[in-house]
């Protein structure tokens, strides 16, 4: 064989070695892939996968949260229910940013805010000359719930005013002081640190069913123009 037939030989050797190659790689096909069944599969009783459609239960009102039973969403008091089947609300502790449906009651024009303080939200009421001033706090927005005998607390800090001496106050009542029915006064508050108010809602009846509390804070006769911080409002 001549050395250009010998070649030639050779190159037809070497193009089918390299079709054979090619031909043993196996190419992909829909039919390979893992069976997805007929559709999504999920918990289907949990809020994060809800029923046959895995829904995502959800709910807009900060007194209840989601809940699944196993086929469609719903809602559930956080807290107790109020007499009319309506959520209440124990618990202040302003990490939304807003009030929590807090509003001011007196002096006329009194302004509330939440504000970070001490690393964390809290309600926040400005004053340029402090006489006394006050807010209320819902706890069924219709309906009562039965207060009698628990305990409310809140952590409460003067920043401004005079830090020497105990100049300043606080007082919570059920619904409101008119009513004379007072959960709790702290007097002889100091200014620049913060103190923890604590007090029982009366064992009467009349008392004790209530739609709100009032939050009062003034001044013996010292002057203060500062910020007073409310935070950690809880009754239990």
């Amino acid at each position: 064989m001549s050395g250009l037939a010998y070649a030639r030989g050779m190159r037809f050797v070497v193009v089918v070695g390299v079709l054979v190659g090619c031909g043993s790689v196996k190419s992909s096909s829909p039919n390979d892939g893992p069976a997805t069944g007929d559709g999504p599969a999920c918990a289907g009783d949990t809020v994060e996968a809800c029923g046959a459609d895995c829904a995502v239960c959800d709910s807009d009102d900060d007194r209840a949260m989601p809940t699944c039973n196993g086929a469609s969403c719903g809602t559930a008091c956080i807290d107790s229910t109020c007499t009319d089947q309506s959520c209440s609300k124990l618990t202040w502790a302003f990490s939304s940013g807003k009030t929590d449906g807090a509003t001011p009651r007196l002096p006329q024009g009194l302004a509330l805010a939440v504000r970070n303080h001490l690393g964390s939200p809290a309600l926040a009421i400005d004053v340029t000359s402090l006489t006394e001033v006050s807010f209320r706090i819902p706890i069924c927005l219709s309906g009562t719930l039965d207060l009698r005998n628990t305990t409310f607390g809140m952590d409460v800090f003067f920043e401004g005013g005079d830090p020497n001496g105990m100049q300043y106050f606080t007082q919570v009542s059920v619904p409101g002081p008119a009513n004379g029915n007072f959960v709790g006064n702290q007097a002889a508050v100091q200014a620049g640190t913060t103190f923890h108010f604590t007090g029982t809602v009366p064992n009467n009846t009349e008392q004790g069913m209530a739609t709100e509390l009032t939050v009062q804070a003034g001044t013996f006769g010292a002057a203060f123009a500062g910020t007073i911080w409310f935070d950690n409002l809880v009754l239990e």
